[in-house]
């Protein structure tokens, strides 16, 4: 199972990727998340994998820009909390004003 979920890293990052596990499934894919050769422990009887991987890799979005998207995400949650804070703390003043 996470031979699968680990080459959503390699397809983000634009990398081929190798998994070797123990006892599991041995998974290579390109960067597009294609399987070039795949193993089940469970099911082989042969614990020699082979594959023809390729060595360079291609830009993606995610590995030219990184983390921008969770960084933005977090600013923009902590403006809008002092936005809040900021209006309550206005709406409590105008309450306090005796006419």
């Amino acid at each position: 199972m996470w031979s699968n979920y680990n080459s959503f890293r390699a397809i983000e990052n634009g990398l081929v990727m190798f998994r070797v596990v123990k006892e599991g499934l041995t998974l290579a894919v390109n960067h597009h998340g294609h399987p070039l050769v795949q193993s089940n422990y469970f099911v082989n009887d042969q614990p020699i994998v082979y594959a023809d991987l390729p060595t360079e890799g291609v830009d993606t979005l995610y590995s030219l820009l990184g983390d921008w998207f969770a960084w933005l995400s977090i600013a923009g949650f902590v403006l809008l909390l002092v936005i809040v804070i900021a209006r309550r703390i206005s709406k409590a003043k105008q309450l306090a004003k005796p006419d």
